[in-house]
């Protein structure tokens, strides 16, 4: 197993804070995902996005996934998930970035 440092800087702070806002289970109780869906649910991967979003300052969908597998090990410890690998692709940051709320 290779050791490795990394600058945990504000990644913990962010996921508490969307925690504590129950960002995550706002989420899931109003999109129920497609039944194929797997991995991380809908909230718990707007709160992996949201995180990335203010930490990185962009929102660019595509540096989401290299993002993720960098901070990997710090993202798992403060979320308690185990992200895999498709957890953060382009496609699914894009269906949680087209939803329309005004309708919810």
């Amino acid at each position: 197993m290779e050791q490795r440092i990394e600058r945990v800087d504000n990644i913990p702070l962010i996921v508490h804070w969307l925690k504590k806002m129950k960002i995550h289970e706002i989420i899931d109780s109003v999109f129920i995902p497609h039944g194929n869906w797997k991995g991380l649910s809908y909230g718990k991967s707007a709160v992996v996005f949201l995180t990335y979003i203010l930490h990185s300052l962009c929102h660019r969908q595509s540096g989401v996934e290299p993002w993720v597998n960098e901070h990997k090990a710090v993202l798992e410890t403060v979320t308690g998930q185990t992200i895999n690998d498709k957890d953060a692709t382009d496609d699914r940051i894009g269906i949680i970035s087209r939803w329309k709320f005004d309708s919810v």
